[in-house]
């Protein structure tokens, strides 16, 4: 971990101790959808309540997905506090075309790496997940 981690991680510590104090409940819609020719049981996040619960707490199996839907195309920053699983993430623009991939993000207790990158669509799934679907930075993944 660098310097610059530590000083992103104390910037984001008040977020943290929120989100630890207001433990929560959250329900997620799901359907079985096929991602680049897999079948998976895809998990939606459309609303502030719903993208912060995510994975917390929850093992990822194999043919499970979350796709996090936001209003508008930006600058999205996503962190692993509270995961059990570690996740690979997909950062797509508009038309679903991947602006960045992250491997195997581990989950974490405390200061937690954030992980950033320009989206409109997230989609989240078991780590090693995106390599198996042969997903690469340009291409359009297919919900």
């Amino acid at each position: 971990m660098n310097i610059f981690d530590i000083a992103i991680g104390l910037l984001l510590l008040p977020a943290a101790v929120a989100d630890t104090l207001s433990q929560i409940t959250v329900e997620f819609e799901s359907e079985l959808c096929s991602i680049n020719g897999r079948e998976f049981l895809v998990y939606t996040a459309d609303t502030i309540e719903r993208w912060q619960q995510g994975f917390k707490n929850k093992k990822v199996l194999e043919n499970e997905a979350m796709v996090f839907e936001f209003p508008s195309y930006g600058l999205k920053t996503f962190w692993m506090k509270g995961t059990v699983s570690a996740l690979d993430i997909v950062f797509l623009d508009k038309d679903f075309k991947i602006t960045k991939i992250v491997h195997s993000a581990r989950p974490c207790k405390f200061l937690c790496k954030p992980y950033f990158g320009l989206a409109q669509y997230v989609v989240e799934f078991k780590a090693g997940i995106t390599k198996e679907l042969n997903l690469v930075k340009g291409q359009t993944l297919v919900i």
